[in-house]
Parts: C-alpha cells; structure tokens; sequence
C-alpha cells in the first residue's frame, strides 16, 4: 500500500482489519474491491488468487514448560491444552483446527480469544500462555528469543494467502495496482 501512495501520492486507500470470514463477505456484498485472507481452500462465492504462503507455529514465551523438551509435543497433548486463538471466523483459527482434525482431534476452548494475531503474539509474550500463529507474526520475536518456537510431532499447518474479490471482474484500478504488488516482493526504500 506504501508503494501505491509513493506512486500516486493523490490516492486515497482504506485499510479495515478484519478476519477471514468477515473479508469474504465484505467483498461478495461488493463493499470493499479487494480482499486478503488466510482461511484454509478457496471462497465460495468470490474470485481469488494465491498471493503468498505462511505457516502456523506453535509458540510459548522462554520457560513455558514445553521449551525445556528435547522431542517435539504431541499433537493430542497440544489439542488438550487451552491455547491463545483468534476468534471464530480468523483463517489462523479455522487452519488449526483443520489440522487437528486432520489427527482426530478437536481442540478443547481457548484460554484466550483475541481479535488479531498482533493481540495473539503480545499475550504470548507477556506470558500468558502458549498459541499456535503465523510465522510471519513472530518471526521476529523467534529470532529474538523473545518467543520459543515449539515443533508438533507430525503436525505441520501450512497455508496459502488469498486474495478475494467478487466473481464477475477482475479487480481495477488502485485495486488491481494492489494485486499487482501482493504477488512480488516490496520495493527496496
């Protein structure tokens, strides 16, 4: 989006936060040109083009007992374990869930459920318990150490970023530009 304004100084570009769910609505009912999400599969009901990957890692602040392990974490123990999630509707929430599935699993509810993965990382890193977030969140905070990546036994949850707009055009304009960019690296400054 900083590329989009240095080009055109004179564009005027909106940004909502939001998850997953929420975006594909928006973008079916025609109220936003384009859309980012990072739910598991494609939309129903919306045009979308893979712009990126990402994965999920489990991680927990220095000293959580699962830092101290030499083996990884066993799927079923992280399912039983009150994890910080997104909330209902988040790509990252339904991706984790598909994975645990993919085990048998179901997850038992959450200690906490957080509305951004921004809100995820900072309760982790506060110390409030483990999570399972983008590793692009964290990145980071694991090169750090502000944050311990933890590997789940067998469990890997790897994920593509979408972008989402309504079936019947493709994008235009500022929107188009957008996609454009989404899909190479950022400029160098």
């Amino acid at each position: 989006m900083g590329d989009l304004r240095r080009a055109d100084p004179g564009l005027h570009v909106g940004l909502q936060v939001t998850n997953s769910s929420r975006v594909c609505e928006l973008a079916r009912h025609g109220e936003i040109d384009l859309g980012f999400i990072e739910s598991p599969g494609r939309p129903a009901g919306l045009r979308s083009r893979a712009v990126a990957g990402d994965r999920l890692v489990l991680v927990a602040p220095p000293g959580h007992r699962w830092t101290r392990r030499r083996r990884p974490v066993d799927p079923a123990e992280v399912a039983a374990t009150p994890l910080i999630t997104r909330e209902a509707g988040s790509g990252t929430r339904q991706a984790a869930a598909q994975a645990f599935a993919a085990h048998g699993l179901e997850p038992v509810p959450p200690l906490l459920e957080l509305g951004s993965s921004t809100a995820v990382r900072n309760a982790v890193v506060a110390g409030a318990g483990p999570a399972l977030i983008s590793e692009l969140v964290v990145a980071a905070d694991l090169a750090a150490g502000t944050l311990t990546g933890i590997e789940i036994a067998g469990m890997t949850v790897e994920r593509s970023l979408r972008a989402v707009w309504r079936t019947g055009a493709d994008p235009t304009g500022p929107a188009a530009a957008l996609l454009a960019r989404a899909r190479r690296p950022p400029a160098k400054a």
